[in-house]
């Protein structure tokens, strides 16, 4: 086992501290611990659950911050958008695709 490579402790922390913080009340408002009217929680279910999805996002952003300083964020997200990538990428997911549709 490699003996450089951190436990990433703090992704974790954020990760679970972000994503139970948004779906507590949820929680909650199920088991009738809290009174939230049914018509109310319905409506809130489905927000309240994408945005509690977005915590491996945010404990990501969170620890790659801390670790590599201000605007690495910024950077990761913008190499999302890199689409400086070679004719055969855009090719092979229309066969893909394509073909297994043709097949199906």
């Amino acid at each position: 086992m490699n003996n450089n490579v951190r436990f990433p402790f703090r992704f974790f922390l954020t990760t679970f501290i972000w994503s139970w913080i948004v779906w507590t009340p949820l929680i909650l408002g199920s088991l009738k611990i809290i009174p939230v009217s049914d018509k109310l929680f319905s409506i809130l279910t489905i927000p309240v659950i994408m945005i509690g999805v977005y915590g491996p996002l945010v404990g990501a952003l969170f620890a790659l911050h801390k670790e590599k300083g201000k605007g690495s964020s910024k950077n990761y997200l913008r190499s999302f958008l890199d689409f400086h990538l070679g004719w055969k990428v855009y090719i092979l997911p229309i066969f893909i695709f394509g073909g297994s549709s043709f097949i199906a």
